[in-house]
Parts: structure tokens; C-alpha cells; sequence
């Protein structure tokens, strides 16, 4: 018997298309900064205070959904497609 598939790509909803997601601790500091200046010292003290150690980390990083990519690809059945399309498969 034959198995028909086809390749599926979605952006990927996680970063929405964008391959990154920021980082939540960083909207955190800055959420405690609020009208302050951010400084090195700031920053060193927030980690401390938080537990971090001295690494809040990046920004940003790829995202884990997408592995950075922006979209994920995978391979769906062909009678999937189809139904996604509006077209009536029978079985």
C-alpha cells in the first residue's frame, strides 16, 4: 500500500516567523528599572538579588520550537492537506 505525504511549513508561532524569543528576566529588570538609568552595577545587583549569579543571559535566544528557523516544516499526510485546503477527501 502507498502512503502519500506532502511537506507542511508554518511560521512558527512560538517567535512568530522571527527565529527568537526574548528572554522574560530581561522584561522583568526592566520592569523593576522603571524610570532609572541601567547600568552594569544595576544589572550586577538585580542577578544577585534574583539568584542568577552574573548570568541573566541574553535578550534574546533562538527559539526551541523552531530551532531558530521562524517556521517549522513537516511532512503530513496528503488526505490532511487536502482537507486543510477545503477539498473533500474520501476515505
Amino acid at each position: 500500500m502507498k502512503t502519500y505525504t506532502v511537506t507542511c511549513t508554518e511560521i512558527c508561532a512560538e517567535c512568530e516567523g522571527s527565529g527568537y524569543v526574548d528572554n522574560h528576566l530581561w522584561r522583568t529588570l526592566f520592569a523593576d528599572l522603571g524610570d532609572g538609568k541601567l547600568t552594569v552595577e544595576f544589572v550586577r545587583q538585580w542577578e544577585l538579588d534574583h539568584n542568577l549569579g552574573e548570568n541573566i543571559g541574553p535578550e534574546e535566544s533562538p527559539c526551541g520550537e523552531c530551532d531558530g528557523a521562524g517556521k517549522i516544516v513537516q511532512q503530513v499526510p496528503l488526505a490532511s492537506a487536502l482537507r486543510d485546503l477545503g477539498v473533500e477527501v474520501r476515505s
